[in-house]
């Protein structure tokens, strides 16, 4: 029987990944409304609401990355976002824009850490000016142990 992820005292495979569509003229967004789930492996990644519930508490590691286009200057994060602490919990490098459009910025976050079952993720992409998130942002997770 499983319960939780666990077969055989054995955790399967937790891991997902959701790929954006594009988005325009935006500031502050959750990645969410995927377009696409390549894999969602244990089922806990909603793409339609871009949350991952933890299935079972663990290690786990976290990925994004925002294609991006400037529409006005402006500084982006891009950031792991946990509800059961209430903080945003790893920040990529805050990164500078011009306001010239036609060239695609990439921004990169990664995080590894414990969380405990039930907590939910997003990751989130905040910015002081205006951007065209374009096609190819994404963000993923597994669990490690």
């Amino acid at each position: 029987m499983a319960t939780n992820n666990v077969i055989n005292n054995r955790v399967s495979p937790i891991c997902f990944r959701g790929n954006n569509s594009a988005i325009a003229g935006t500031s502050s967004y959750y990645l969410q409304g995927l377009a696409s789930t390549p894999y969602n492996y244990g089922g806990s990644f909603n793409p339609t609401t871009g949350a991952f519930i933890v299935p079972v508490a663990g290690t786990y590691q976290f990925s994004g990355v925002a294609l991006i286009d400037t529409t006005s200057a402006g500084y982006m994060t891009l950031s792991v976002y946990s509800v059961a602490s209430g903080n945003l919990i790893q920040v990529s490098d805050s990164w500078s824009a011009s306001s010239s459009q036609g060239n695609i910025n990439v921004i990169q976050c990664q995080y590894f850490g414990a969380f405990p079952a039930g907590d939910t993720i997003y990751m989130l992409l905040t910015s002081t000016g205006t951007v065209d998130i374009k096609l190819g942002t994404f963000f993923s997770g597994h669990l490690i142990g």
